[in-house]
């Protein structure tokens, strides 16, 4: 399985759940063309809407794709926040897959600790290997923190040694889950695994853009 974890676009500055930029939006739309030569049989999102939003633009370049919104994906808060439900949600993004528990008028997410957000990665990589395949192509768009902690969790690293993987806006890392079967074999010196690490941080598919051209714009 090919899981590629994007970061959201830009985003504004006035709330802990603000929307992309326009510049933001320039930055999915590109990841999206990008995205969209790939062979990707799913689409997942975090669902606060810098993440959503940057899903939502990606889906359109891919012709109109589902997304699935995945609680556990959203971000660290350091502080309980109430955010969008699913009324405000689905008029804004209305591609999106929203899970049944989900407040129609408001969510709410307490405040994270380092455990919770250990547990939200781990949960992550348990619902990638058990609702997907050996030949499925996943793109999970989220944040820079919790792709971190999601690094950690797929690469099993002890929490006493935590290492920040740093990641730009709309950046994406790619990542392949290797199936218990395909696991025997390898060379001597590079032994049985179950993820291979392709990339971090990628972001050639934003060369063109200019920033400069984008007015500091916020919705």
């Amino acid at each position: 399985m090919q899981v590629y974890l994007v970061r959201h676009g830009e985003m504004g500055k006035r709330s802990g759940d603000d929307y992309l930029t326009l510049y933001g939006e320039e930055q999915a739309r590109a990841t999206g063309r990008y995205l969209a030569d790939l062979p990707v049989t799913a689409l997942l999102s975090s669902p606060l809407v810098r993440a959503l939003g940057t899903a939502h633009l990606i889906a359109q370049e891919m012709g109109n794709r589902h997304i699935e919104v995945w609680p556990e994906l959203r971000e660290g808060v350091f502080r309980e926040m109430t955010s969008y439900g699913k009324q405000a949600l689905l008029a804004d993004y209305p591609l999106a897959l929203l899970p049944e528990d989900m407040g129609e008028q408001s969510c709410y997410y307490p405040a994270d600790t380092q455990e919770s957000l250990r547990q939200r990665a781990r949960q992550v990589v348990r619902r990638l290997e058990e609702g997907f395949g050996e030949s499925d192509t996943v793109v999970v768009v989220c944040h820079g923190g919790i792709i971190s902690y999601i690094f950690h969790a797929l690469l099993q690293m002890p929490a006493q040694s935590f290492s920040f993987f740093k990641v730009e806006f709309a950046s994406i890392s790619q990542v392949s889950l290797i199936p218990p079967q395909r696991r025997k074999g390898f060379p001597p010196l590079y032994p049985e695994r179950a993820v291979d690490v392709v990339s971090v941080n990628d972001t050639m598919h934003l060369a063109e853009l200019e920033r400069d051209a984008y007015p500091t714009q916020e919705r």
